[in-house]
Formats: C-alpha cells, sequence, structure tokens
C-alpha cells in the first residue's frame, strides 16, 4: 500500500499535540510567578508541575500495562478522546488568564488539577498512537517521535528570543510585549496550543478515512496462521495465541533498552549539568544567553536526530544499537569536565559544551526514533499493538529514572 504524505503529516500533528500542553505550561512560567507571586509555591512551583505531570504519567502508564490492558479501549478511540481532553485542558487554562479574580492556592490547585488531566491524556494519547502506528510502516512512528520533538525546539526557540528581547530590546521590538505584558503572551501561548490541537483533531479525523489507514488498520486474514508458527507446541495443540507481555518485551528486548538508557542518560544530563554550564566568553549577553541557547541546540539537535532516522532507517538496529546507546554513558565524564558553577572543569572554552550538546542531543533523537521503528518487525502482527504500548512504558520509565537520576548527578 506504501505511504502518505497526508497520513505522515497527521500523526505528525499528534505528536505535536501530545506535549504541547505541557510545553506551554512551562513557556508561561513568567505569567504563572505573577499569579502566584504572594503565596508559598512561588519558588517551587515549575517543580510541582513537573512532578505532578511527570509522576501522573508514569502512575498511569503503570497501570495501564499491569492492570488495565484488558479493559481499554482500541487504539483510535483513545486518540479521539484524549485529543478532547487535552482541547478542554488548555481551554480552560486560556480562560483562567482572563480570570484575575482567582489567585492564590485556589489558582495553583486548579492548574495542578488541569496538569494531571493534561498529563493522563498525554499518556492515552501517545500510548496510542504508538499500539495504532505498530501495524504501519516505520515511516509513521517516526512521525510522531518528530512532531514531540518540534514541539519542544519551538518552546526552547521562543524561550530564547524571549530572554533576549529582555536583555536587549532593539533586538526583537516587536516582541517588547511579551516581557512586559506577561499576561497577554500566555493568553497568546495557550490560544494558539488550543487551536493546534483542534487542528490535529480535524487531521486525525480525516487520517482515519485515509485509504492508507483504512489498508493498515483492517483484519488481516493471514494473522492467525502466521502467529500460529509462533506459539509453543503446547499452546498450538490447543489453538491459542499468546500475547503475554514478558514474552513480547524479550521480542523486543534490544530496542526496549535502547530506549530506557538513551533517556535515563539524557534526562539525567539534560537540563541539570547543560543548565549548570558557564559561558567563558566575555560578552556579558552571550553568558547571559548561553543557558537558553543550549535548551535550543539540544532540542534543535534532538530534532535533526528524528529526521535523520526517517531518511536512514536502517543506520543501526539491534546490538550494535544497544552498544552505541551504552557509550552515551560517557557523556557523564564529559559533561562533568566542562565549565561548571561547582568546579572549573578541563574543557573551559564554549565550543566543546556545544559540540557534546549537539551529539547528546542528535544521538538521543536518533537513537530512540530507530528503535521505536524496528520494534514492531521483532513482532508477529497480532502482537504489535501490546508491543508498541511495551515500548511506550520503557520510553517512559527511562524518562522518569533519568529525572530521579538527575537528582544525584551535580554531586
Amino acid at each position: 500500500m506504501g505511504t502518505s504524505k497526508a497520513g505522515y503529516v497527521a500523526l505528525f500533528l499528534q505528536g505535536v499535540a501530545a506535549l504541547l500542553p505541557w510545553n506551554v505550561f512551562i513557556t508561561a512560567e513568567g505569567y504563572f510567578a505573577d499569579r502566584l507571586r504572594d503565596t508559598s509555591v512561588h519558588d517551587s512551583f515549575l517543580t510541582w508541575f513537573s512532578m505532578a505531570f511527570n509522576l501522573t504519567a508514569f502512575v498511569v502508564l503503570g497501570l495501564n500495562t499491569v492492570v488495565l490492558r484488558a479493559y481499554l479501549p482500541r487504539p483510535s478511540v483513545k486518540i479521539n478522546l484524549s485529543l478532547v481532553g487535552i482541547a478542554l485542558v488548555v481551554l480552560v487554562s486560556t480562560v483562567l488568564v482572563k480570570t484575575p479574580s482567582i489567585q492564590g492556592m485556589v489558582f495553583f490547585n486548579m492548574t495542578m488539577v488541569s496538569i494531571v488531566i493534561a498529563a493522563i491524556c498525554a499518556v492515552y494519547l501517545q500510548e496510542g498512537l504508538f499500539e495504532l502506528t505498530a501495524s504501519f510502516p516505520e515511516i509513521y512512528t517516526q512521525a510522531i517521535m518528530t512532531g514531540q520533538s518540534l514541539a519542544g525546539f519551538l518552546v526552547a526557540l521562543s524561550a530564547f528570543i524571549i530572554t533576549w528581547t529582555h536583555l536587549d530590546p532593539k533586538v526583537f521590538p516587536l516582541l517588547t510585549w511579551a516581557i512586559t505584558d506577561r499576561e497577554s503572551s500566555a493568553f497568546s501561548y495557550f490560544l494558539t496550543a488550543f487551536f493546534t490541537i483542534i487542528v490535529a483533531i480535524i487531521a486525525f479525523a480525516a487520517f482515519l478515512r485515509s485509504s492508507v489507514a483504512k489498508f493498515y488498520m483492517k483484519t488481516n486474514p493471514d494473522i492467525d496462521a502466521i502467529s500460529q508458527t509462533l506459539l509453543d507446541d503446547d499452546e498450538a495443540k490447543k489453538g491459542k495465541t499468546t500475547l503475554n507481555p514478558a514474552k513480547i518485551l524479550w521480542l523486543v528486548r534490544y530496542d526496549a533498552a535502547v530506549v530506557f538508557l538513551t533517556f535515563l542518560v539524557t534526562l539525567a544530563i539534560f537540563p541539570v549539568l547543560t543548565s549548570a554550564i558557564q559561558s567563558t566568553n566575555p560578552n556579558k549577553t552571550f553568558q547571559a544567553l548561553f543557558t537558553p541557547l543550549s535548551y535550543v541546540l539540544f532540542n534543535g539537535g534532538d530534532l535533526l536526530g528524528r529526521i535523520f532516522a526517517g531518511c536512514a532507517p536502517r543506520a543501526f538496529s539491534g546490538l550494535t544499537l544497544l552498544v552505541l546507546a551504552i557509550l552515551r554513558l560517557g557523556f557523564f565524564p564529559l559533561f562533568a569536565m566542562c565549565n561548571l558553577r561547582t568546579n572549573g572543569g578541563v574543557f573551559k572554552n564554549d565550543a566543546y559544551p556545544i559540540a557534546f550538546i549537539i551529539v547528546c542531543s542528535f544521538t538521543n533523537g536518533l537513537f530512540v526514533s530507530l528503535a521505536m521503528m524496528h520494534s514492531v518487525h521483532h513482532v508477529a502482527p497480532h502482537q504489535r499493538e501490546i508491543a508498541g504500548a511495551l515500548m511506550f512504558f520503557c520510553l517512559t520509565f527511562g524518562l522518569t529514572a533519568g529525572s530521579f537520576a538527575s537528582f544525584g548527578v551535580l554531586h
């Protein structure tokens, strides 16, 4: 059947929509700081936001994998419901921007509830997407991964531009309002996110009606015959198929390990170590922009890595890819020897951390995308949906483990 450019774009938009709400909450940091100025969480609200989003995502995904798997709806239903839920969360957040009477801890609690709901919807959306595309050509999985990365890159780029405008309003004079009127900028963030998600909903509805989607989503009459050859002798005699998650995880063990290990290393380093690097450039403006620049470089490198995976899907695979993922552990001493705030470091020139950031981020996007794309080829057609869910679980587990590991990295 081949692939469809329109289908690729539709799933690309789903990847953008999955993490867009969380990225908007981060981008509107100044707005939340103003609204929570006289509260006990003024200095820690971002930590609370991050904890609420990541822990909710991990707990929900764990429950789905261990307990709720048999009771969940089919992937397309999960995706549609999640998109609607995300749209409602963003809409409520948009309305709250223009409701200044809601202040203090009441506003904080409402925002926390919104973030928890957004996390739940993001989990089901991404899980549904990876389950759905497990039966499609691997380029569609790459579309989702690239969409997720683009959302992060755009947020990092906007934060960099706003910081630069704050330091020198003459650079982007038309954006001066973004730093002087935080309420208006936050309103524009949420409103843009809302309409983007509406477009994603429409695009997915059109995608489900496309000939490509109908072809790959229809029941394959040969699946039972293919599956039967993969069964144990006892199971084959009984005429039963196996969907044992442990057995499926073993079949995709190399790819699952790559995803987990890659994100473990990345989240332990970025942004804890990268934001602790001090520029040695004598220019004060460049010094102030170095950390936001590192965010742009990291997200940009990650995006390029995911795009390259779509261009060269057979670049690395299997044990070779796992060995390369293990070698990324070498980034720990490399970043530790840069000019950190806690020590002078060996690599004092700014070119070293910039090069390390680009290579680390590029390999992150490349390795994760390749592993997610290859995993479905190691299982039978009837096992691909669960394989997609298990790969997403390993992805989230790696993110969570890396986040916890980052607390001890600087020490």
